[in-house]
């Protein structure tokens, strides 16, 4: 990306970047909405983070974002907080 009068290249890539993870976390929150709602909302976006992070390792769309996200529950209980047991049967 090239700069403009306004912003620097990283500025502009900065932008891009934060909208790419708003739709991230929007596409959690709908394809999710009673985990997202058991869940802190810290506790939220760290799943999101954490489960996108794995996820995008075997494909990078975000249709496969909750793929994995009984597994990834199981495996950090301590992240997905104080509400994991709900949200875990939620999801399965």
């Amino acid at each position: 990306m090239k700069p403009n009068s306004r912003l620097s290249s990283f500025e502009r890539l900065e932008i891009y970047n934060r909208s790419y993870w708003s739709r991230v976390l929007d596409a959690f929150s709908e394809d999710f909405p009673g985990v997202r709602a058991l869940l802190a909302q810290n506790s939220s976006t760290g799943c999101a983070a954490a489960i996108w992070s794995s996820a995008r390792r075997s494909s990078f769309t975000m249709r496969n974002l909750g793929r994995n996200l009984a597994a990834w529950m199981e495996r950090n209980p301590e992240l997905a907080g104080p509400h994991y047991g709900i949200a875990l049967e939620m999801d399965g």
